[in-house]
């Protein structure tokens, strides 16, 4: 396998027992796409050449479908858009960066253009390589103004373009090579979820990871084909149909429409379920009316606030206005817009908004994912699966603490040059999350990690267990992995790539690895 699990490389780069052997399972934590039919759409130019046969024929509950050309500008991008019909998929993969010779200034009205004819849908725009200037220009309109009515998508970006940076044998004639392809169709396999015709989740190298145990008792989602939202400390819950689903698809179409992050929605939706059990309530509390409790004339007119879109809207905008919304955790955020009686009550629904938000945006849904069993480690099971419940989020160096992913920081001249503008983990952001979730302090730094005397040095790979950090790359160290049993590991790799499994008998993998550390507890 090519060596494309590397972690950047910068001097202050941040980046046994089994899994019990029982039965294989997957939650079916799927709703039906808001806008468009079901399935993916790979729309472009070269930079998606092959991809989609790289990848599973069905995928978002529908077929993969291909309309890729070489040499196709984004003008004769929205030619072919503008007759978009209402039965296409609701997620596209889309690239569109083939030299037309237009000015920037063109350049960035077309994309506003592909904004507007894709509103409403799940898009993720993958950068090719040599472009950097079309990336900067995607990230800009991405992140507009929200009050701008151009701004009606929030993309998620595929950066394959840092990817080719670290490795540029993956780029050749202005397509990908085999090795480029085989990572593109990971890290966008990743991106989306993708599930095997058996319903079980598959991951990079092939196959499911070993032993998938099905969802722990009380995880959101445990019915099939309906999510139940649950509470994490009352154990309050009711199923996710009729009128709440309804109104959980506005809330997350609206954030979508103003350019939202998925952090955001997930802000939103948990504020939502806390304050009215996603019922639009006409009247409350103090006067406060709808979804989110607002009262007039504050918030707007009853009518107004009673809408559920108008209401949305209003929530959003406020966050917006709350300086360093993005890294605060989910209550002290909505409690922020908020200001309620019960500043706190809003962290027990996280989990299930996490799990709406993903299911209608076709992402991969946190909390759905595989769950492993640690027998006599209940800390290294909870940090286990706090990793794995972010398979498929997007690598930012820099990123993540023990809320969740972050916004990165941008480093000139390196693959990571973008990532100040993607809410993601680095390589140690994710073992400080998960390691987090279960009470334990692990330093932002790989280098920090190795040094700190409160975890176990392991060098015996024999004696690895599901929780113990892999550390590889010399010294100082560069990189880390948490190693989840039967042989793998998950990490966040480089930039470009996403949260995803690999072999620990990997190349790279198996020549890099200096030794392992484990918590003591």
């Amino acid at each position: 396998m090519n060596l494309f699990l590397v972690c950047l490389l910068i001097a202050f780069a941040s980046c046994g027992a089994k899994v019990a052997d029982e039965s294989s399972g997957n939650t079916a934590c799927e709703l039906p796409s808001s806008v468009g039919g079901k399935g993916v759409e790979m729309f472009g130019d070269s930079t998606l050449t092959g991809l989609a046969g790289k990848l599973p024929a069905k995928l978002a509950g529908g077929d993969v479908h291909a309309d890729v050309k070489a040499g196709r500008t984004t003008q004769q991008g929205v030619n072919a858009l503008n007759a978009l019909p209402d039965s296409a998929p609701n997620v596209f993969v889309v690239s569109l960066a083939a030299e037309d010779h237009s000015s920037a200034d063109a350049y960035t009205a077309r994309i506003d253009e592909l904004m507007l004819l894709l509103s409403g849908r799940t898009v993720y725009w993958v950068t090719a390589p040599g472009k950097d200037v079309y990336t900067t220009i995607v990230n800009r309109e991405n992140a507009a103004d929200p009050s701008d009515p151009e701004a009606q998508s929030g993309w998620q970006i595929v950066d394959f373009a840092a990817a080719v940076k670290q490795h540029p044998s993956w780029w050749s004639n202005g397509k990908p090579t085999a090795g480029g392809l085989t990572n593109l169709a990971q890290t966008v396999g990743a991106y989306l979820g993708a599930f095997n015709t058996t319903g079980a989740p598959t991951f990079p190298g092939g196959g499911p990871l070993g032993p998938i145990l099905p969802p722990l008792a009380g995880s959101p989602g445990a019915t099939s084909g309906v999510i139940t939202v649950t509470s994490t400390t009352s154990g309050q819950s009711f199923p996710l149909d009729g009128e709440r689903l309804t109104n959980a698809k506005t809330i997350v179409s609206v954030g979508g429409a103003l350019g939202m992050p998925q952090r955001a929605l997930v802000i939103a939706m948990a504020t939502a379920i806390q304050e009215s059990k996603l019922i639009n309530l006409k009247g409350g509390p103090g006067g406060a009316y709808g979804l989110f409790q607002q009262a007039p004339p504050a918030w707007g007119s009853v009518a107004q606030v009673t809408s559920p879109t108008h209401a949305a809207t209003a929530f959003y905008q406020h966050l917006q206005r709350i300086n360093g919304w993005q890294n605060m955790a989910l209550t002290d955020a909505a409690q922020a817009v908020q200001r309620s009686a019960y500043p706190d009550a809003y962290a027990q629904w996280e989990q299930s908004a996490s799990v709406i938000v993903a299911a209608l945006t076709g992402q991969h849904v946190a909390g759905c994912g595989p769950q492993v069993s640690v027998p006599g480690n209940p800390k290294a099971q909870i940090a286990v699966n706090a990793a794995l419940s972010q398979l498929g989020v997007p690598y930012s160096f820099a990123g993540g603490n023990t809320n969740g992913p972050t916004l990165g920081r941008c480093v000139a001249g390196t693959d990571g040059w973008n990532d100040c503008h993607i809410v993601g983990f680095d390589c140690s952001g994710l073992m400080l999350y998960a390691w987090g979730k279960a009470g334990v302090t692990v330093p932002h730094f790989t280098g920090a990690m190795w040094t700190d005397p409160s975890f176990t040095h392991i060098t015996d790979k024999s004696q690895l267990q599901p929780g113990d950090m892999m550390i590889f790359e010399g010294n100082p160290p560069g990189h880390t992995g948490m190693y989840i049993g039967n042989g793998k590991l998950i990490d966040a790799p480089h930039s470009g790539s996403v949260v995803k499994i690999e072999s620990v008998n990997d190349p790279w993998y198996r020549t890099g690895y200096i030794g392992a550390l484990r918590p003591k507890v």
